[in-house]
């Protein structure tokens, strides 16, 4: 396992991480993971080199922290916890952010069963909270000793300047895969720059790259996966899998593997965040991880990928 600096605070973490984004694989036909598979997973994760764990701020996010508050103990290495949140809602208008702040931290503490939390990012800063006031919230918390490093996750460069002027940025978390690179193209440049570490998640775009889908009409069928998920671009994307499954092919590689080695030395990025509930999805995923791709096929996967952006733009 490869291990890098996640931002001026942290020194060490797994290239790859463990994700428990719903504690469900998206896959209507296997169903969620029970909790048991999903301790067994973040165990055998530990066993093979992985020291991360990353919980998005989806519905399922009270039940993640509290099984990974449970898989921990058992854990035979430290592990990092990074922590994405929401700015709360305030119940009066006269609530400051840092108070709101502070009690939803104290929830993730109480649900972790730690004390300390690695990384907290506050999801789509974009919200009702002006952005000093927010930064000054989290600075406060990394001040407290109660975060050792804090950050905002899905935020574009002139927003991340703009919240800099106000308060330390340690780290940015943000979306990266074959099917988005926005992110390769600006954001991590910026974080290389400023010294900001970059969490990457959901390289496997919500299991479109994983293989498992082959009909777009499968695609649409789960509704929850976003616009990649629906009409012109669940087609589009299902023929790019193709295009790019047979190139993984013809090189003796998995479709997995090239999705993980695309990205995963991509300067400025720091680690990787991929959904892992099962331990068979860690034992692929730990190993696909180690695999490089050629600069030949890095220029096959960009033709292909560059003909997707173009027939988007149409």
């Amino acid at each position: 396992m490869d291990y890098r600096q996640l931002g001026p605070t942290i020194d060490s973490v797994s290239a790859v991480g463990v994700s428990c984004g719903g504690i469900k694989v998206h896959d209507p036909g296997a169903g969620p993971a029970d909790s048991n598979e999903t301790i067994a997973a973040i165990h055998l994760a530990a066993e093979l080199g992985v020291s991360l764990i990353d919980i998005p701020p989806t519905t399922a996010a009270p039940a993640a922290l509290e099984l990974v508050g449970k898989a921990l103990p058992g854990v035979g290495r430290e592990m990092l916890v990074s922590v994405s949140i929401e700015v709360p809602r305030a119940d009066r208008p006269t609530t400051a952010i840092r108070s709101r702040m502070l009690d939803a931290l104290a929830a993730v503490q109480r649900r972790l069963r730690r004390s300390r939390v690695d990384l907290l990012t506050v999801h789509f800063p974009e919200t009702d909270a002006p952005i000093a006031e927010l930064m000054d919230a989290l600075a406060a918390l990394h001040q407290r000793g109660d975060v050792a490093a804090v950050g905002l996750s899905n935020i574009d460069c002139q927003r991340l300047a703009e919240a800099r002027r106000h308060g330390p940025v340690h780290a940015v978390r943000c979306e990266v895969s074959l099917l988005e690179r926005s992110a390769i193209e600006n954001v991590l440049p910026y974080c290389l720059e400023h010294r900001i570490g970059v969490l990457g998640y959901d390289p496997l775009c919500r299991g479109l790259l994983s293989g498992r889908y082959n009909d777009y009409r499968a695609l649409e069928e789960i509704g929850a996966g976003g616009p990649e998920f629906r009409g012109y671009r669940a087609r589009l994307n299902i023929d790019t899998v193709r295009q790019l499954k047979a190139v993984a092919e013809e090189r003796h590689k998995s479709l997995i593997q090239l999705a993980l080695s695309y990205v995963i030395d991509r300067p400025g990025l720091s680690a990787l965040a991929v959904e892992l509930a099962r331990p068979t999805q860690v034992r692929e995923v730990v190993a696909a991880a180690l695999v490089r791709l050629t600069p030949d096929e890095f220029a096959r996967v960009d033709q292909i990928l560059d003909a997707r952006a173009r027939q988007l733009e149409q």
